[in-house]
């Protein structure tokens, strides 16, 4: 089994599966959901920025799968 031929197979149901716990744009229900409800409030806009762009660019290019 050559496992870069399965991962490549199963990139769009894998990617899926990600997006599920870690959707592509965040909210702040989502950020209650996470982490708990804020003694504040929460910047979705930096945690966005900071946070789930990043990682979504390193998915989309193939890494970490």
């Amino acid at each position: 089994m050559n496992i870069e031929k399965e991962l490549k197979e199963n990139r769009k149901f894998i990617d899926s599966i990600i997006e599920r716990k870690f959707p592509k744009e965040i909210d702040l229900s989502y950020l209650g959901w996470l982490a708990g409800e804020a003694s504040n409030s929460y910047d979705s806009y930096v945690l966005q920025k900071v946070l789930f762009d990043p990682m979504w660019d390193l998915l989309l290019r193939g890494g970490k799968r």
